[in-house]
């Protein structure tokens, strides 16, 4: 639900999209009795959703502005940007150096120095911090962030 709220104020901003979505809303709709109209048009003014000039109402597309401006999320910095707000794995870094740096930094989340696991227990670990552990496994092997027996039993955080 609160992720239809940020399109549908956008929609509100942008003069187009509110003709259609105006349009779309009364599609299918019996016209109200003029009491009905003027109970539904009071809440509006009352609201402060839109403002009343004689029999004219006029929305100000500024507040649903204000307000999706006050939703805005926080930018994160670093290698937060990475992360969801409960520091998930949300993308991977497209550079491969900050790539390196971000796995450095979940790799030792999951794994302390000089301690070996095995697969099973490092995944579950991982399943803590990514969607898909496996990939986020493989990642660490293949940008030399941890590294594995050969046979895949052990896992172990590479030196630096």
């Amino acid at each position: 639900m609160t992720d239809l709220v940020r399109p549908l104020l956008a929609a509100l901003i942008n003069d187009d999209l509110r003709l259609v979505l105006a349009e779309a809303l009364a599609e299918g709709l019996e016209p109200l009795s003029p009491a009905k109209r003027a109970r539904a048009r009071q809440k509006l003014i009352d609201t402060g959703v839109v403002t009343a000039d004689g029999d004219a109402l006029t929305f100000d597309p500024g507040q649903a502005r204000e307000a999706l401006q006050a939703m805005a999320r926080p930018r994160r910095e670093g290698l937060d940007r990475f992360l969801t707000d409960t520091g998930r794995v949300d993308r991977y870094p497209s550079d491969h150096e900050t790539r390196v740096e971000f796995l450095t930094m979940l790799a030792k989340r999951a794994l302390q120095p000089g301690e070996r696991m095995t697969e099973p227990v490092l995944t579950v670990r991982l399943e803590g911090l990514a969607d898909d552990a496996v990939l986020l496994r493989r990642h660490l092997i293949d940008y030399g962030v941890a590294e594995r027996t050969a046979g895949g039993e052990e896992y172990w955080l590479a030196e630096a």
